[in-house]
């Protein structure tokens, strides 16, 4: 009997489900689920407060085929996403604002073309620039994660864990609050409109390496680099 016949007499496969969770959801549980890397454990242990199924009465909430390693939004729900190590027996939705709700959505339609790739990468690297070797976050990322936190994003007020050269955090507030900063930043870019903060503090030489980044890259810009980021050095107006 194949791991696939066994799953399917415990459980009903959800909507978009992927096969790692349907599998983990049967009769064998974890055991029935083939080997995967750290990374496709993690894209297998996020949920949405909204994906779940109905069996024998009971809610069963899954992991979707969809969700990439880096997902922080569901793709269906427009929710954020929570990471749990193993299967939640309960997942607790929130009642957003209208304007988290939106920003919610287009984050989780967000799919950046090509060179809105290679800008997204210059400007992730620029905001996870440590602007002081003894801290362990640049000044920008930890300003920007405490302005959504403000607004009132499911995001810590300043990042959780250290990155060590990484810029895919591990921790999910984290990892939604990156990817939230470097969205807003690409849409000031592209579109002049505000990010919501003020331009965000970056030592001298990542300042002028992203702007000669974006100029290689021949981005139009509506808003210079210099609406969004300014020289950590220097004094505030």
């Amino acid at each position: 009997m194949s791991v696939e016949t066994w799953a399917g007499l415990g459980s009903h496969r959800g909507a978009g489900e992927s096969l790692a969770s349907w599998l983990r959801a049967g009769p064998l549980g974890a055991r029935a689920c083939p080997a995967r890397g750290a990374r496709g454990r993690r894209a297998d242990s996020l949920f949405c407060p909204a994906c779940w199924v109905d069996e024998a009465g009971r809610r069963r909430w899954y992991s979707r085929e969809a969700w990439s390693n880096n997902s922080v939004v569901c793709t269906v729900h427009g929710l954020p996403l929570l990471y749990c190590d193993t299967v939640p027996k309960r997942v607790r939705g929130r009642r957003w604002s209208q304007s988290l709700r939106e920003e919610f959505d287009a984050l989780a339609k967000w799919a950046p073309q090509d060179h809105l790739r290679a800008e997204s990468e210059a400007i992730t690297r620029a905001i996870c620039a440590r602007s002081d070797p003894r801290e362990a976050y640049s000044a920008a990322w930890s300003e920007a994660q405490w302005y959504l936190w403000a607004e009132g994003w499911p995001v810590a007020a300043a990042p959780k864990m250290r990155l060590h050269g990484v810029l895919h955090p591990i921790v999910q507030s984290d990892r939604l609050a990156l990817t939230a900063i470097v969205r807003r930043i690409v849409v000031n870019l592209e579109t002049g409109r505000h990010t919501g903060w003020p331009a965000l503090p970056v030592r001298p030489r990542v300042l002028i390496w992203l702007q000669a980044r974006i100029q290689r890259l021949q981005i139009d810009c509506r808003m210079g680099v210099a609406g969004c980021f300014r020289d950590a050095m220097s004094k505030r107006g």
